[in-house]
């Protein structure tokens, strides 16, 4: 119930985020294409000398494109990681754990427990 109470809302932003994702993907993968199809046309298609190669800008523009194109594709549909997700689950189940060790005998909570686990 907690998860769902404020979670639930962040789920509006998806369809936004899927939409963009999406976007971004075709714009940087068509970028990255031409950038690699021109890369390859000055660099390889000709003989050229490692040393050439050294300090040239053309290099370093490669990675960060590349570099950019990972961040777009490890972008999330959902706001939220599983791990924001349990951390919030714990904060909000230890405060229950003073009410139901206040109903339910530690005896049979240790031996739920114990049962649940083993």
């Amino acid at each position: 119930m907690c998860l769902a109470l404020f979670l639930g809302p962040l789920l509006v932003f998806s369809r936004q985020l899927y939409l963009v994702r999406e976007k971004a993907l075709l714009d940087y993968g068509r970028l990255a294409v031409e950038h690699h199809h021109a890369f390859q046309g000055k660099w390889i298609g000709r003989a050229t000398s490692g040393e050439e190669l050294l300090g040239n800008p053309d290099v370093s523009s490669t990675a960060d494109l590349n570099a950019g194109f990972e961040v777009v594709q490890r972008m999330r549909i959902v706001p939220v990681d599983g791990a924001a997700a349990i951390r919030l689950l714990i904060a909000a189940g230890l405060p229950m754990l003073a009410v139901v060790a206040t109903e339910v005998p530690l005896a049979q909570l240790v031996k739920w427990v114990a049962g649940a686990v083993f």
